[in-house]
């Protein structure tokens, strides 16, 4: 689930549900806590990290003004783990940590509550995008 502030266009998560396939997972704690930092990625990718380019050179090549989601900038995840060992990985596991990022950024784009107005169709959504976007239509 996400909100709009229409004033300053800023989209913030404030709500997550993610499934993922942990194939046999050791410590659940551990699965979880790599899930969910995908989860924050995605977040990020989706309402605040935006690459700036001039000049075929990065604007923003350092954490000083490159920004990323803090625990701030966290919403409540809620993981669910379905267990389906994968054959080909030593006692039935598989990588857990990547896959996370590929479908929320989409999802909370696509969620954006006043889409009937004004749909995004790239990320980041940034203030500036999606203030635009909503004063075009």
């Amino acid at each position: 689930m996400s909100t709009v502030d229409m004033t300053t266009g800023e989209v913030r998560v404030t709500d997550l549900v993610t499934r993922s396939t942990a194939a046999r997972r050791c410590t659940l704690l551990l699965a979880e806590g790599q899930i969910e930092g995908g989860c924050l990625q995605a977040v990020g990718w989706a309402t605040i990290e935006e690459i700036k380019m001039k000049d075929g050179g990065y604007q923003n090549d350092r954490l000083a003004t490159y920004l990323i989601p803090t625990a701030l900038d966290a919403p409540r995840i809620r993981t669910i783990l379905v267990e389906n060992p994968y054959s080909r990985g030593p006692f039935g596991a598989k990588g857990i940590g990547e896959l996370p990022m590929d479908g929320p950024a989409p999802a909370i784009i696509a969620r954006h509550p006043r889409r009937d107005r004004c749909l995004l169709d790239e990320v980041p959504a940034t203030p500036e995008k999606v203030l635009a976007t909503c004063a075009l239509r």
